[in-house]
């Protein structure tokens, strides 16, 4: 589902730069200007959308604030609870928050609440990948749909014909597009 630029081998994917892309720009869209976020350290997907995110921002020429994002990695996310004063910092200076994907957006929806802190009214909160969580909670989640799939078919298809074919390139990233819910609220 991710691949690392690093390394030379082929890999099916959704193009994670442009999802974090599209759903900024659909932030954008909306009114808000004042986007922060909310990425993984510790994975290829985490900084190829983070890219997508600053590219949207840039080409809006919107401020681009590190105080407005947030890393995390894997052991952070188990313990969301103690990360929450450094995510709800970097939160206040926004009106909407892009979150790495589904998973991250519905545990920090879930958390705000217990804050009194709620989506959309007091922030609009966004996420990636379009799974069962963005349907889950009180406030469904505005997110980019990843064709799981589409990408499962594609990566067999194109494993079948790297075999019949050493040169073949087996590369192929989906684009995708933004499902509208009730995370994200119209700022005006």
């Amino acid at each position: 589902n991710s691949y690392y630029q690093n390394q030379n081998a082929p890999h099916v994917s959704l193009n994670d730069k442009m999802a974090a892309k599209k759903m900024t720009e659909y932030l954008i869209s909306q009114g808000h200007q004042k986007i922060g976020g909310m990425f993984k350290l510790d994975d290829g997907q985490g900084h190829l959308r983070y890219s997508g995110y600053m590219e949207a921002m840039n080409q809006a020429n919107l401020e681009t604030d590190d105080e407005k994002v947030v890393w995390f990695d894997t052991k952070d996310f188990r313990h969301l609870d103690t990360s929450m004063e450094r995510i709800e910092k970097s939160m206040e200076k926004c009106t909407a928050f892009l979150c790495y994907n589904d998973e991250v957006a519905y545990a920090l929806i879930e958390r705000l609440k217990r804050d009194r802190i709620y989506v959309p009214d007091d922030i609009s909160i966004a996420g990636i990948d379009d799974s069962e969580l963005a349907i889950m909670g009180d406030v469904k989640i505005t997110s980019i749909a990843n064709p799981i799939e589409e990408v499962g078919k594609m990566a067999v298809s194109n494993l079948i014909k790297m075999i019949q074919n050493y040169d073949y390139n087996g590369n192929y990233e989906f684009d995708s597009e933004v499902i509208v819910r009730g995370s994200v609220k119209r700022f005006l």
